[in-house]
């Protein structure tokens, strides 16, 4: 039996007390404690224990002692009135010392070197440091139970993240399967309309041959009942199909919104650039200046004017020039050049975007920025006899497609300066375009002086940048130059989507896939651009009160921008969260006929199909200066 002995003193009887109880919390805290016991504790009676505390409490501490001899078995059960305690904590160098006596023990069953637990009632001690004793007890006793807390509270907190984002992506990833379906089901409505229209024909002409002939009128009747039928589901389609169009057009602001949020979600938080693709290893970080330049013009559009102006800032006081102009490319996170290439294309686009985020924003910031570039363009254009603007400082090769930006630029320039350089630097421009680069006789635009090599997007390029009215007062047909991107670059395309289906694309390659080893390959930014010019025709021919041929390109972006719909994929980064994004082409490492590849990888989303995307939904030019003052998508997003 375990022995219990008391204080005859109620007051010194913490155990027995209830109200001490009360008063004195205890904590399951281990100290190191010696304790001295004898009559009068003279030198040479002295008993030394050494044990451990269970509790300790503002007025004590419960200390367990084990395997005591006879001797200090005696001494503990006459419970001497004052005994020496010292106490090591560890916040103190030094122990503490106090007076006490024993209030109560306990003995355990065991004959010899029984074990014994203390009640030790303090006597006399600093008051400072029986509370620190207790403060620190406390912090022992609860520090890890509220760091447990703080741990269960931060994984519920985690998990309840992880779920969030997990429930976002796959919430994400089905909005985009919901829209490739969508587009699909309008494709299959644009299919078996055409079908039903080539038996139209087909019927109306055995019926004119029927009317002419001997042919019993039994006969004649069965072809018009026929013919009557096909009318009749003609209508059905057509009334299916204007509902699908009405419910696309309210799904626009959805699918641009998807493709915005894609870019957002890229944006590097030490430089605000955003790696033009996601999902090839060979480019991460990797952030091309035009695919920049695409998108301070979609942070503009959305209002986000702060990102677009980060980007510009970056370019107006880290990035590295190289021949007094920007760099190809810059590594997104630390800002260094990635590419030492100088080009004329880059920098023009970065001066159209600093003009750009000027007219929606109202800040005139960065208008230096792009009259350096117009600048330095203006030098290098006066190298050329023919005033026509070379690839780079370091190259001797002409492309139509910089000349074209350049174009736009000096216009946009001579809008914002009223600087009569740029309108003679444009119009010279102009005179070098229409010597080496119109192909009149085919009536389109070559990708080069001296290289009549097919480019698709100097087609559109050419009518957005320069306009129909002005190509037509030289003669030269914009609806033509269209047409023959469409006969020589139009393709339909079978493209394996991440999700394992596989769907039909129509748009346009990048040059004549007769030309290219690889067969043909739908490109989502040329395609886009093609949307954007044939929106242009649209808008022009409405204009001049031509509202069938209006109708006619109408259609045309209707049917290009499904097609680009059931291009969208889903990013699988954690960083992407399931957003649709557009991939650079619908063939991964694919030679595209100019020089470069496709990237790598049948996941990859691309900076610059993905922006021109939302230029093709949101029916803008990126080579005019925007009409409003302030974006028109700021209330919509």
């Amino acid at each position: 039996m375990t022995q219990i002995c008391y204080d005859e003193n109620p007051m010194n009887n913490q155990k027995s007390s209830p109200e001490n109880h009360r008063r004195y919390v205890r904590m399951d805290t281990v100290f190191p404690v010696r304790i001295t016991l004898g009559k009068h504790l003279e030198a040479g009676s002295r008993t030394i224990l050494r044990g451990y505390t269970q509790d300790v409490s503002r007025g004590g501490l419960r200390v367990e002692y084990d395997g005591a001899t006879n001797h200090e078995a005696t001494l503990i059960e006459e419970r001497p009135s004052q005994i020496d305690v010292r106490i090591r904590v560890p916040f103190k160098r030094r122990p503490i010392s106090a007076k006490a006596q024993i209030a109560w023990f306990e003995r355990s069953q065991e004959e010899d070197n029984p074990d014994y637990t203390l009640g030790i009632a303090y006597s006399d001690i600093n008051k400072k440091e029986a509370d620190r004793i207790l403060l620190y007890a406390k912090t022992r006793t609860w520090g890890p139970r509220l760091v447990g807390a703080f741990v269960l509270v931060f994984l519920l907190a985690a998990g309840g993240l992880v779920w969030y984002q997990h429930s976002l992506i796959q919430e994400n990833r089905s909005l985009v399967v919901s829209l490739v379906e969508e587009a699909q089901k309008r494709q299959d409505m644009m299919l078996t309309l055409d079908a039903l229209g080539d038996e139209e024909k087909a019927l109306r002409q055995t019926l004119r041959e029927y009317s002419e002939s001997d042919e019993p009128e039994e006969r004649e009747n069965a072809i018009e009942t026929e013919l009557k039928e096909i009318l009749e589901r003609q209508s059905t389609y057509t009334g299916m199909l204007q509902a699908q169009k009405t419910e696309a057009e309210k799904n626009q602001q959805l699918v641009v919104k998807q493709l915005y949020s894609w870019i957002t979600n890229h944006v590097k938080r030490e430089t605000g650039l955003v790696p033009s693709y996601e999902g090839d290893e060979r480019l991460q970080d990797v952030g091309f200046t035009y695919d920049q330049a695409l998108v301070v013009i979609a942070h503009s559009l959305f209002g986000e004017f702060d990102q677009a102006e980060r980007i510009l800032s970056f370019y107006k006081t880290q990035a590295k020039k190289a021949d007094g102009a920007y760099l190809t490319a810059y590594n997104t996170i630390s800002g260094k050049p990635d590419e030492w290439n100088v080009h004329v294309g880059p920098n023009v686009w970065l001066g159209i975007a600093a003009l750009q985020y000027q007219t929606l924003s109202g800040d005139d910031s960065f208008q230096g920025l792009a009259e350096s570039i117009g600048s330095w363009l203006l030098k290098l254009q006066s190298q050329d006899p023919e005033k026509g603007l070379r690839g780079g400082p370091q190259v001797e090769w002409f492309s139509t497609e910089h000349n074209l930006d350049a174009y736009a630029f000096y216009e946009m320039l001579y809008k914002k300066t009223l600087d009569s350089r740029y309108w003679e630097a444009k119009e010279d421009l102009f005179e070098w375009l229409m010597v080496h680069a119109a192909d009149r006789s085919a009536g389109r635009f070559k990708r080069g002086k001296g290289d009549a090599t097919i480019a698709t997007d100097t087609f559109s390029w050419s009518i957005a940048a320069i306009g129909p009215e002005r190509l037509l007062e030289v003669d030269f047909d914009p609806e033509g130059i269209m047409e023959f991107a469409e006969e020589h670059c139009r393709v339909t395309v079978d493209f394996h989507r991440p999700d394992g289906k596989t769907v039909q694309i129509t748009g346009l390659d990048f040059a004549k896939p007769q030309h290219v080893a690889r067969g043909g390959i739908v490109s989502s930014e040329w395609t886009a651009q093609a949307v954007v010019t044939y929106r242009i025709l649209a808008d022009y021919f409405k204009d001049k009160g031509n509202i069938e041929k209006a109708q006619y390109y109408q259609n045309k972006v209707y049917f290009y921008l499904n097609e680009l719909q059931k291009m969208i994929i889903s990013s699988l980064s954690r960083t992407g969260q399931g957003k649709g994004c557009l991939p650079y082409s619908t063939m991964p490492n694919a030679d595209t006929g100019h020089g470069w590849r496709t990237p790598h990888g049948d996941r990859t989303g691309s900076v610059a199909g993905t922006a021109y995307g939302i230029f093709a939904w949101s029916g803008f030019n990126p080579f005019k200066l925007s009409e409003f003052s302030v974006s028109p998508y700021i209330e919509e997003s």
